[in-house]
């Protein structure tokens, strides 16, 4: 069993990020680039289509809905290229050299699709599963312990809400602890399914399971690392913004908190409505959020990855020496 470096391989994800960042945004700016225009063209027609200039008319309006679902998938689509980008970087050393103009979407990024939207379906199983045993328990009269459970239950919280069923309160208690940590299990299970696809070109699930077996409390662990790695950077850059921004003027501090602020369809609708002017510092904020925060992400799995396998995390993987046929790995200038 191989180890799995975990503030090793948070180090590196982060490094990756800031030393490969011209790579970065020249492989990915154009795919980026279409998915932030198309959301602000999107919002601009449902405003165009919605019956009443209102937030909640249009939120409620059939065109928000499908913008909705277009924006979601445009996001799958997009993010899964930007993704294959940088697994193929961290796996293979391949940079494309003198591509700047990049928006590829092949075999290896249609399986990076599905295996996306499996996980999403193995995770509303789990889900539906977890909801029919819930319902059909508390369909059912408690007995026994269950009884003397819920009568406890029930006399700890009569002073402060003497209605409750106590039975129903208990029941919806546990049903979230356990459903909360078989999804957990089942993401930690499923780490490094996505780095597992781009190496081997097809959706390698046994192999992404079997790496992640009996490695859950690992992977947890390097999940928490990473993720407060990741907030401790945005922290810093947040109090750099801040102190900037008190140096100027009130209304100079208004527009750099504008500047820094990451909408969804729905936010944009709204300045839409309002008349806002589309803000280009604004515009900028996004691009790098989603190429970084992507671009983060897909390298601790990546590493986390090489690490399971055995390979050396600082090099690249040598096609011949992978156990699957080569010619999956070869890089995308040859595909």
């Amino acid at each position: 069993m191989h180890a799995l470096p975990i503030f090793g391989i948070t180090g590196r994800s982060l490094w990756f990020v800031l030393a490969n960042l011209f790579t970065l945004f020249r492989l990915c700016w154009l795919p980026l680039a279409m998915l932030i225009a198309t959301t602000y063209g999107m919002s601009y027609a449902i405003v165009q289509l919605a019956p009443n200039e209102t937030v909640k008319t249009v939120a409620e309006a059939d065109a928000f809905f499908v913008g909705t679902m277009t924006e979601l998938i445009l996001n799958g689509i997009v993010l899964s290229v930007v993704a294959v980008h940088v697994h193929r970087i961290i796996l293979f050393n391949d940079r494309r050299p003198d591509v700047y103009f990049a928006f590829p979407f092949g075999w290896t990024e249609l399986l990076y699709v599905v295996m996306g939207t499996l996980t999403y379906v193995f995770l509303a199983l789990l889900i539906g599963v977890i909801t029919f045993i819930y319902f059909t328990l508390v369909s059912m009269a408690p007995t026994g312990a269950a009884l003397l459970i819920a009568a406890m239950v029930e006399a700890a919280t009569e002073a402060v809400q003497p209605k409750a069923n106590p039975w129903i309160a208990l029941l919806t208690v546990l049903t979230f602890i356990v459903g909360y940590i078989l999804g957990l299990w089942l993401m930690l299970r499923l780490t490094v399914w996505p780095p597992a696809v781009v190496a081997n070109n097809k959706l390698s699930l046994g192999e992404a399971l079997g790496l992640s077996k009996g490695r859950v409390f690992e992977l947890l662990g390097l999940m928490i690392a990473s993720t407060l790695a990741y907030f401790a950077v945005l922290l810093a850059f947040g109090i750099l913004i801040a102190i900037a921004a008190s140096l100027g003027s009130p209304d100079q501090a208004g527009e750099w908190v504008k500047a820094f602020d990451t909408k969804a369809l729905v936010g944009k609708v709204r300045d839409a409505i309002e008349g806002e002017p589309i803000n280009p510092n604004a515009i900028l904020f996004e691009f790098f959020y989603l190429l970084t925060a992507t671009a983060y992400a897909v390298a601790t799995l990546s590493y986390a990855y090489k690490a399971l396998k055995g390979f050396d995390v600082d090099n690249a993987i040598d096609p011949l020496s992978v156990e699957n046929d080569p010619t999956l790995h070869m890089a995308l200038a040859a595909r």
